[in-house]
């Protein structure tokens, strides 16, 4: 009896540890969520990163910028390669979901400066 409640004092920082870290949002090195004065979830970030790929874009994404409290702007590609072609388009939170405007998709050049 002794023993197993000293083993869990043992274990329960441990385990506090591990379900405090597994909450943490972690970004792919080369996305960033832009500040603005809305912010996004770390549920809504993490549903918002697969809406590229669903709309068949197979670039990275690079960037979210949150337009309203149920809106963002999405960009793909990599805006530092010298006359890169970047992807543009717009998702809306419907009942929770977000869904990709199909119609919003645009392309553009960045302006990359030497």
């Amino acid at each position: 009896m002794r023993w197993s409640y000293l083993r869990a004092i043992l274990i329960a920082p441990f385990l506090l540890d591990l379900t405090a870290c597994s909450s943490v949002l972690v970004l792919p090195a080369n996305m960033q969520v832009v500040p603005t004065q809305y912010h996004l979830s770390p549920a809504d970030v993490y549903a918002i990163q697969r809406l590229p790929a669903a709309m068949g874009i197979k670039a990275d994404l690079h960037s979210i910028t949150p337009r309203a409290h149920d809106e963002v702007q999405i960009d793909c590609g990599d805006p530092y390669v010298r006359d890169a072609r970047m992807l543009r388009f717009s998702a809306r939170r419907k009942s929770g979901l977000w869904i990709a405007v199909r119609s919003s998709l645009s392309t553009y050049r960045p302006d990359v400066t030497d």
